[in-house]
């Protein structure tokens, strides 16, 4: 698996992701990221779970889901 390339975009969301890249580490402008749940190098976006000041998922009570926040910046991707 260590020598598969690691794709320029990923989403948990898509059919055809692959849960063998897991762990991916994945940085905004240097800084790793935790609860990634996309991320796409060339366009510069990484959509990570919201946590609180506990470090607890955020869910938004309305939609009964997690919240997701999408952040910009220079992304790079290393195995975990």
């Amino acid at each position: 698996m260590a020598d598969r390339m690691i794709p320029t975009r990923v989403s948990v969301d898509d059919k055809d992701f692959d849960p063998s890249l897991i762990p991916l580490i994945v940085k905004l402008d240097g800084v790793e990221i935790d609860k990634v749940v996309a991320y796409d190098m060339d366009a510069g976006t990484v959509r990570h779970c919201l946590t609180d000041e506990r470090g607890q998922l955020v869910v938004d009570p309305v939609a009964d889901e997690i919240v997701t926040v999408t952040s910009h910046g220079v992304v790079t991707v290393d195995r975990g």
